[in-house]
Order: structure tokens, then sequence, then C-alpha cells
């Protein structure tokens, strides 16, 4: 953990680093819960999704012919530490060593391979997924990457916004605030102690979001299970 100087400041270099870490896990934790729950079973079954959603897109006329099809989650992103609408900018480099450091030992040492045919076409397209992805999903846990934390595809933003209709869900740029929290811990991790209240306010302010757009998705869910049990009865 971090150490606060005298005055409730905390001293500068690797203790700003450490604190920013910190704060990325808990936002990138709260993340990947949210996500657990409402999306995971849609990422699991992308090409299906893009079928029954979106038809017209490209993706809707591949199917599987070898592997297991990674959607987003393709070989080099969890590597990507870029910040959404940053214009290229990516997180400080000791931060980025520093979740690196923690992801020791989750991952493998390349991804799978996997292929697909355009149905229309015949033509075989062949791939990789990212060298974290297991059976059960991402073995990072809370140390993606920001765009693995921030990217939605049109499919699951048209099922959010089925689930909880008239809600504003913002461009995956800076979802729920992420964007501007990253900005936040990166100037933390950039000149320590003065920014950590500022980085700290920025992660309540994301928490606040997912809590919210978690409690809207949430009650809509188990009310349409109430439904759905009462209408097989």
């Amino acid at each position: 953990m971090y150490s606060e100087c005298p005055g409730g400041r905390l001293k500068r270099g690797a203790d700003g680093v450490e604190a920013a870490f910190d704060l990325y896990r808990d936002a990138a934790t709260a993340l990947t819960t949210f996500f657990c729950r409402f999306t995971s079973r849609s990422c699991a079954d992308c090409l299906g999704l893009y079928r029954i959603a979106l038809p017209e897109d490209p993706i809707a006329s591949h199917e599987l012919v070898e592997g297991i099809f990674p959607g987003c989650c393709q070989e080099g992103v969890a590597d990507d530490f870029r910040i959404p609408d940053s214009k290229g900018r990516s997180l400080p480099k000791p931060l980025v060593e520093r979740i690196s450091e923690g992801r020791v030992g989750l991952g493998s040492k390349e991804g799978s391979d996997y292929s697909v045919r355009d149905v229309r076409t015949g033509r075989i397209h062949k791939g990789r997924g990212c060298r974290h992805m297991t059976p059960g999903g991402c073995g990072l846990g809370p140390l993606k990457s920001p765009i693995c934390l921030h990217y939605l595809c049109d499919p699951v933003r048209q099922n959010l916004a089925a689930i909880v209709p008239g809600a504003s869900w913002p461009m995956e740029e800076d979802f729920l605030g992420f964007g501007a929290f990253l900005h936040s811990v990166a100037r933390l991790a950039d000149n320590g102690g003065p920014e950590f209240m500022a980085a700290r306010l920025a992660l309540e302010t994301l928490l606040t979001e997912i809590r919210g757009r978690d409690r809207e998705l949430a009650l809509k869910t188990e009310q349409d299970e109430k439904i759905k049990t009462c209408m097989e009865k």
C-alpha cells in the first residue's frame, strides 16, 4: 500500500505509482464485476449475438471453423494501455510496469488460434485470441487493460439499452466516466501526492455511476425473471 506524509499528502515517486495502481485496481474490479453480471453471456456467444442483433454487420456472416472465437479479446488488446479519447496517450510507464508486475503468473505465453468462415463467400479468416483468455473467460481478473474495461460493441450496447429503455449509455470513449478516471490516475502516477484527492474523487464518481447502472439493470433483470417464472406456471 502507499504511504502518507504529514498533512495527508502522499510522497512522490513510487508511492504515487502505488496509489495509482490501487485506485486502478479498485475501478477495474468494479467494472469487471459489472460486465460479468450483465454482458458475459453475450460475449461468450459473440457470433450468435451479432447474427441476432446486427445481421447486416459483416461479423454476422461468419461461422466458427476451429478454436474459440475471442470476439473483441484479440491478440494484443490486454497490452494496450492507451487512455480512451486521449489522442494516443498511454498510462505512464511506471504504472504500466506495476500493472504488469501484478499480472505475473496470470497469463500464458501466447493466445490460441481460431478460424472462421464467411458463409457468403466461403473465405476463411484466421486469427489469434488474447493470451490471457481462458475457457472460463479472462484470466487477468481486475488487471485488464483500459480498452478491455471500457469498450462495448454495438450489440452489447443495444442489449443494455433494451434492458433499461431510455437509459443514456455513454460512448465507450468515456464509459461511465472511466476515461476521466484514467487521466486522473495517470496524473497521480506522474506527480504523486498532490493529485491523490482528485484521483480518488474520480474513482468515487465512476463507482457511483456503476452502482446506479447496476441497480437499474439488476432491478429490470429481476422483474423479467419474475414475469418469466409467472408465465411458466
